[in-house]
Order: C-alpha cells, then sequence, then structure tokens
C-alpha cells in the first residue's frame, strides 16, 4: 500500500483501534505527490469482520475522491467570487424565494437596513422589513409573472434621517428556483 513507514504504521494503528472496538472508522486523507506538487484525496472506511476461523480482521474500502475535492474547491472558489461581486455593488440587494423569506442579503443591506446577514437570512420580508409589507403583492406578481417592477422616490427613516429609495424588483429565473431580487438604491 505504501513504502513510507510513518503512513505504513498510522494504517496498522488505525486497524487495531477497528479491531479493538469493534466499530466502523471512516478517514478522509491528504496525500502530497512531490514530483507533481499535487494533492490526491482519498476517502476509507475500515470495517471490523469476524473471519469463519474466528480472527478479528478489518476490510478496508479507499476511494480516491480528489476530483470530488477539487470541484468542492472550485465551488468555493466561484462562491467567494460571486459573494465579493453581490458585496461589491453599491445597492442594498437581497433575494427572496417564493416564500418571500431571504436568501441572500449583501453588505449594503446590512449597513442600510441595519440587520446583519445573520439576523435576516431565512426571515419573512414582511417580519423583517414592515415598510415592504406594501410591496408584497407586487414582489410575489413579479415572481409569478417574471416581469420586474420598478418602485422609485421610496422614503425611508433611518438613523434619525430621511432617505428617498428607488427599489426595483427583478424576477429570480433559475432552473427550478422561483424567487425576487430586490435592489434598493
Amino acid at each position: 500500500i505504501t513504502k513510507d513507514p510513518e503512513i505504513a504504521k498510522k494504517i496498522l494503528e488505525d486497524d487495531k483501534k477497528v479491531i479493538r472496538l469493534g466499530k466502523t472508522l471512516s478517514l478522509l486523507t491528504e496525500t502530497h505527490q512531490a514530483s507533481t506538487k499535487k494533492s490526491q484525496w482519498h476517502s476509507t472506511k475500515k470495517i471490523p469482520f469476524t473471519a469463519p476461523d474466528g480472527d478479528e480482521c478489518v476490510v478496508g474500502i479507499t476511494i480516491d475522491i480528489t476530483e470530488v475535492k477539487q470541484a468542492e474547491e472550485e465551488l468555493k472558489k466561484t462562491k467567494n467570487y460571486i459573494d465579493n461581486i453581490i458585496n461589491s455593488m453599491p445597492s442594498a440587494l437581497f433575494s427572496l424565494d417564493r416564500d418571500l423569506k431571504i436568501t441572500l442579503w449583501n453588505d449594503k443591506a446590512e449597513e442600510f437596513f441595519g440587520i446583519s446577514s445573520e439576523d435576516a437570512i431565512q426571515k419573512y420580508i414582511g417580519d423583517l422589513l414592515p415598510k415592504m409589507e406594501n410591496l408584497i403583492e407586487s414582489i410575489t406578481t413579479t415572481i409569478r409573472t417574471g416581469v420586474p417592477y420598478y418602485l422609485p422616490k421610496q422614503t425611508w427613516h433611518t438613523d434619525d434621517r430621511l432617505h428617498y429609495q428607488d427599489i426595483t424588483v427583478y424576477p429570480l429565473m433559475a432552473e427550478a428556483i422561483e424567487g425576487a431580487v430586490i435592489r434598493v438604491d
């Protein structure tokens, strides 16, 4: 399996642990290939097994999951990239699912409404922002019809100041996803 004595020692220790405890052991390991300077990932299950002659043994199954880990890393990078774009917007931007619960809340929305993303996500829009209650019919119409809705020069009171904001509701049109994106400028 390996020529590295340290890795061989660890494998043997794990096997003994499985036999001693009589329980399945799941392992995720990363190895570095010095020649290619790349990582390889393996998922291993070690299962205790009693042979017909009564010997306690270990059955091991190892799967190379390098491609899965690489895809996960790419997905993380893409998510971070999109999050950076959304949070770079000069507008308050948030999205709603078809039940009008918040699914995304950018940094500008945190700043403008004074509500953290953690406190906003999965909250019903009417409960979180009662001032938006009068827009619920327009939001649901946008979700249903796919036609954006624009509401100019709305007044908002924040921090004892009066703001005039334009509100635009865009349909969120993705495969099997219904909702809306709301931009407040």
